[in-house]
């Protein structure tokens, strides 16, 4: 009878090392069935990807260069601590706490927490149409600037800025890319990041996370029930429920959320385990 690794050693191809090590460092180049994605990587290499403004929206949205520019950005700001805070009920806290723009945030969090954070939960703007998000940049850089950063043309560059101010599914998306990228900075090699999302962007947001984290990397698409029976009840159909999407830095990680899965144990083994733990304790 083979043993596991000379089923493993009988498959092994010249670039299978080579593979493995790609797929541990960049797992978003790598769809679900575990083939890398040449295209993709070719297309993050560009310096300019001017598709995005020809084709709309799709996963090449409007604004794509510009939101990963802004991932690529190092903090505008500086942190000023709160001494009234931590010299009174802050004093012994071992908690940080940040105050300020979310993206300014994660850019300071990159020096210091850079693969160290193992659980991330964000709760992003669903763009309702009724919850009040806009894309909030006022694109302050000159039209000049902007064409020597981006390769764009005059026709580019009103099309791109025809998201400042609107809520319209490139201009989320070109809100949440670099947000989602730096978050995902953060994540230890076993770490996880839970996203609350509706049906408005449910799909973009999955998507995107493909793009970031990597498909392989997916864990789960949880419905959370809001309401049983509809925030509104003057229409037939009624919403009841929203997402939490799961995703993992690394599926293959054992310490992850889904290393239960990895390892072959089956739920009742896993409830009988953490019993054991709780009763040694």
């Amino acid at each position: 009878m083979q043993t596991d690794n000379e089923k493993y050693n009988e498959a092994v191809k010249p670039n299978t090392a080579f593979l493995s090590e790609l797929k541990n460092k960049l797992p978003e180049f790598f769809n679900k069935d575990g083939e890398f994605n040449l295209d993709k990587f070719k297309s993050e290499l560009q310096e300019h990807n001017i598709n995005e403004l020809k084709d709309g929206y799709q996963l090449d949205f409007i604004g794509k260069d510009y939101a990963r520019r802004q991932a690529g950005e190092r903090p505008w700001t500086v942190i000023v601590p709160d001494e009234e805070q931590n010299n009174s009920e802050g004093k012994n806290s071992k908690n940080l706490f940040f105050t300020g723009d979310n993206l300014e945030v994660l850019r300071h969090l990159q020096t210091n927490y850079a693969n160290k954070i193992d659980m991330i939960y964000i709760d992003p703007p669903y763009n309702t149409g009724s919850d009040g998000f806009v894309y909030p940049d006022k694109f302050e850089y000159s039209d000049e600037k902007i064409k020597e950063m981006f390769g764009m043309d005059d026709s580019q560059i009103k099309h791109l800025k025809s998201i400042q101010g609107k809520s319209s599914h490139s201009a989320w998306l070109t809100f949440m890319y670099p947000r989602l990228f730096l978050s995902r900075n953060l994540l230890s090699d076993s770490g996880v990041i839970f996203i609350s999302i509706d049906d408005n962007e449910v799909t973009n947001l999955r998507n995107i996370c493909n793009e970031l984290y990597g498909e392989d990397n997916f864990v789960a698409q949880i419905a959370v029930q809001i309401n049983p029976r509809g925030r509104n009840l003057d229409i037939f159909v009624a919403k009841t429920i929203e997402y939490v999407l799961v995703y993992v830095m690394n599926y293959n990680n054992e310490n992850s959320i889904n290393g239960i899965e990895k390892k072959g144990k089956m739920i009742d083994e896993y409830n009988n385990a953490v019993c054991k733990i709780k009763l040694e304790k």
